[in-house]
């Protein structure tokens, strides 16, 4: 509900969502962003033309007409589990801020918050009950230093700023 919330708010004022195209929190942020008409990029750990999950056909279709799938990799490589931190890099390199909305304590997902924080991008990670496993990760990275994600108009400012900081730049 929470990656549902967040993706809707943030497609809702222009900003465009990145994510694995994988089962659930990926799933859920694309399919949330595209909900609210927003931009969305899906970036794949196998070639463009290569759906994975097969189970996200039908979200893979939606993002050809309506959304932004790459890779790195050539078309029709298949996937291959090596090549998900590659993608967990891609995703934190093209993202300006990080949200973890759940980990696990050997997720890949920790691979993207790594990238994302040697990046110097600030990394923001959804708390959860101490006991469960999938949140275990999560729970690390806000002990090393992420930042905790409480509230959707937070996100609002440190977006802001990466913006003018972005500006600054071209400016």
């Amino acid at each position: 509900q929470a990656t549902k919330d967040f993706a809707d708010h943030l497609a809702q004022k222009g900003v465009v969502i990145v994510s694995g195209m994988a089962k659930g929190i990926d799933r859920g942020a694309h399919a949330a962003t595209l909900n609210s008409k927003g931009a969305t990029i899906a970036i794949v750990p196998g070639g463009v033309d290569v759906i994975y999950p097969p189970e996200n056909q039908d979200l893979y279709k939606v993002l050809c007409d309506r959304g932004l799938i790459i890779s790195e990799l050539p078309p029709m490589q298949t996937v291959n589990k090596r090549y998900f931190p590659a993608r967990n890099r891609l995703i934190a390199g093209l993202s300006d801020i990080t949200l973890i909305m759940e980990a696990g304590e050997y997720s890949g997902t920790l691979h993207t918050a790594s990238f994302a924080a040697s990046q110097g991008k600030d990394v923001f990670v959804l708390p959860h009950a101490i006991y469960s496993q999938n949140v275990m990760g999560g729970l690390y990275l806000i002990r090393d230093g992420a930042e905790i994600l409480t509230d959707k108009e937070s996100i609002d400012s440190r977006i802001a700023e990466c913006l003018l900081n972005r500006l600054g730049d071209y400016c």
